[in-house]
């Protein structure tokens, strides 16, 4: 992050668009309640879903069948 600080290798629009995809995507595929383990929003679980899903997204383009998503939803943590 501190290596794009000053967004050279990435600019503004283009994470922008990715933060946006990725978003849609994981509330499309697994729902509003994607980043909770229980009731609480957990910081964990909101990092590795939009990190693993943002590169998905930036390295195989859009996800088609949005209900593969759903096995993190139903996964018991």
């Amino acid at each position: 992050m501190a290596s794009n600080r000053n967004l050279q290798k990435q600019g503004e629009t283009e994470l922008r668009q990715i933060f946006v995809k990725t978003t849609e995507t994981i509330l499309e595929g697994i729902g509003n309640k994607a980043f909770r383990l229980e009731r609480a929003v957990s910081a964990a679980v909101v990092d590795s879903l939009m990190v693993g899903i943002a590169k998905r997204l930036t390295t195989k383009g859009y996800v088609k069948d949005k209900e593969e998503l759903s096995v993190v939803s139903t996964h018991s943590w």
